[in-house]
């Protein structure tokens, strides 16, 4: 294994590392064919259960992966709620037209991006059978292709776009069982856009650097969800000698170089390990039933169950490699073997068997089948059936050692590792649907939205800090927390004006109020209330720290007059007289004249009464 950390660029070049990208992620809108709610809140009602079956795709062909899922003979069942699924949701009744909310902010994307949009847009079905949706295909259309993208500071290096779809979301899974998958609906159905670039050179720092770049402009729509689980990232990743692996869940763009730093160091094993291989034969025993070496076993992982067991001949130490950081040989090909098997592993003699108790047990079986010590032995607690299958997966995974690299699609974990999913689906799986008419896009309509593009969050920033003067903690700060919109509105009105700062410092403490009350009413009246505050101030009624905990009533109770806030909220503003003769008290209290300890004495009691420039002049005199 090659560690891969803090590794110049020079040395991913030589590696010949390519990678590309495909980001999903969730609209804001309702779902694509109906006119479902995409909260996800609403109450469970029914449950629903359906097999699937397979049909070929537009080539007449059947895709492979699909027959695999299909071999499973799984039964699903599908959660309802309310509000959140309907008769098309399982698949009762026609899908509705595309929901033009969701295409017209794809539409803005294929434009920002700078994607040719075809006259037509057809929506396809992709053959999808692991019961993740009740149709057993996803709806998908092209909207764009062939746009480009400058996703680096210095705006030289461009990225192409290879295609932007609109697509739906599967039905989230919630639980595996042997002979039984469970699905809830509400998420099936929400739009997806997909945008897929081509394949390049990149370090992994530089495809963080893209990923997030490609994030900012989803966010800067302002109209995706956001929250974990609402953006994925597939990431296609191959070496020098090695293979195109597509690895499928990342939901946090941060952990996307480690996770190729771990895929990179996976491949250089398995490029390792075909040429140890390369002029060697792997021969493997017979399959043995091996439940009586077990009989007295101590082992909760044996005893009392059937088992059965094999060797590969000249394999012992090969499954205790590591093939990265984070795992062995030895667990990878355990997991892919164990795939439809109801099994969670097996035992081999490459681990420490004294841990699990069952050391005399594979003596006994290495005595007994005159096994030698360069032999692997492996063992599996199971029924027959189950054993044989398992054993023939584990033929087939050894055998593919000596192939090196393979085309696989891949899921990445929460420690940033991979396990095998799936080999890699083709075009076999896609044909039309015949159920959507064709969406015509015109020229007009196109030249119309570019005049009302919307502006990316590096933009709104430029604009912030280089226009406006504000300082980039402020211009973050308000484009983090979604607040551009009431921001850019205040700015325009004349009390506002040269005061960037202070509005931006006081739409910031104010943008938790807004963001529970966000609902109650619309940004005009949001305006009006800081308006309202700024006057107060600017008449002198109340200070400049007191204008939070006013600006927070207002926001709560738009109709309540600014009088009766400052009383109830006790935050008149003291005249200078009433100032003097608090520090005279103060003084005469703290019996000195230490004006730091003055300062802090009083506004401990008068903090949102007393300006603090006016206290200190007054001390002064």
């Amino acid at each position: 294994m090659i560690s891969n950390k803090q590794k110049p660029e020079d040395y991913y070049k030589k590696i010949c590392l390519k990678c590309g990208l495909e980001i999903h992620k969730r609209l804001d809108t309702k779902k694509l064919f109906c006119n479902c709610s995409t909260k996800m809140c609403g109450k469970s009602i029914c449950s629903i259960k359906r097999k699937l079956n397979m049909s070929s795709g537009e080539l007449g062909q059947l895709d492979e992966v699909a027959k695999k899922e299909i071999e499973k003979q799984k039964t699903f069942e599908y959660i309802c709620f309310e509000e959140e699924t309907c008769l098309v949701d399982i698949d009762e009744e026609p899908p509705h037209l595309m929901n033009k909310n969701a295409l017209d902010i794809v539409l803005d994307l294929c434009l920002k991006f700078n994607c040719y949009i075809p006259d037509s847009i057809y929506v396809m079905r992709k053959i999808v059978l692991d019961g993740s949706n009740t149709t057993g295909f996803q709806r998908t259309a092209l909207v764009g292709i062939n746009g480009k993208i400058k996703p680096f500071s210095d705006k030289k290096k461009e990225i192409i776009i290879d295609s932007v779809c609109i697509e739906e979301e599967s039905a989230q899974i919630q639980k595996d069982e042997p002979e039984k998958r469970t699905y809830l609906l509400n998420r099936l159905g929400i739009p997806l856009i997909e945008i897929t670039t081509n394949t390049f050179f990149a370090t992994p720092q530089e495809l963080k650097e893209i990923a997030l770049y490609i994030g900012m402009v989803l966010n800067s729509t302002e109209k995706t969800k956001r929250g974990i689980g609402t953006i994925r990232q597939d990431v296609n990743i191959s070496i020098k000698e090695g293979a195109r692996v597509e690895i499928k869940g990342l939901q946090d763009i941060r952990s996307i170089d480690k996770v190729i730093d771990l895929e990179i160091q996976r491949q250089q094993s398995l490029i390792e390990l075909k040429k140890k291989l390369e002029n060697k034969e792997i021969k493997f025993s017979e399959f043995f039933n091996a439940t009586k070496f077990f009989s007295k076993t101590k082992s909760k992982i044996f005893a009392g169950k059937e088992t059965y067991g094999f060797a590969i001949k000249n394999f012992a130490g090969l499954f205790c490699k590591k093939l990265n950081e984070k795992k062995a040989l030895g667990s990878e090909i355990s997991r892919i073997a164990c795939i439809g098997t109801n099994s969670k592993g097996i035992i081999h003699t490459d681990e420490n068997l004294e841990k699990y108790n069952i050391k005399d047990e594979f003596e006994e079986i290495r005595t007994h089948f005159k096994f030698n010590k360069d032999d692997l032995i492996i063992c599996i607690a199971t029924n027959e059936a189950n054993a044989v299958k398992l054993f023939n997966q584990l033929k087939k995974r050894v055998l593919d050692l000596k192939k090196g690299v393979l085309r696989e699609t891949r899921y990445c974990m929460q420690n940033n590792d991979t396990i095998y999913m799936r080999a890699i689906a083709g075009a076999k799986r896609m044909y039309p649907e015949t159920d959507i008419p064709k969406i015509e896009i015109s020229r007009q309509y196109l030249e119309k939205k570019k005049k009302n593009l919307f502006k990316t969050y590096e933009e709104i920033k430029k604009f912030y800090t280089e226009k406006l003067n504000l300082t980039n903690e402020f211009a973050n700060q308000i484009i983090n927390l979604k607040m551009n919109k009431l921001f850019l509105e205040l700015i325009k009105t004349n009390i506002f004006k040269n005061k960037e700062n202070e509005i931006a410092k006081l739409v910031i403490s104010a943008s938790g109020i807004l963001e529970k009350i966000e609902n109650k009413y619309n940004i005009e009246q949001a305006k009006n209330c800081f308006e309202e505050c700024f006057t107060a101030k600017e008449k002198g009624k109340i200070t400049k720290q007191a204008m939070y905990v006013f600006l927070g009533e207002k926001l709560k109770n738009p109709k309540k007059q600014a009088s009766k806030i400052i009383k109830e909220c006790n935050i008149e503003k003291l005249d200078k007289n009433k100032i003097i003769k608090i520090i005279k008290q103060a003084k005469n209290q703290l019996k000195q004249n230490n004006k730091k300890q003055i300062i802090k004495f009083i506004e401990s009691k008068y903090k949102n009464k007393i300006d603090k420039k006016e206290l200190i002049d007054c001390l002064i005199l």
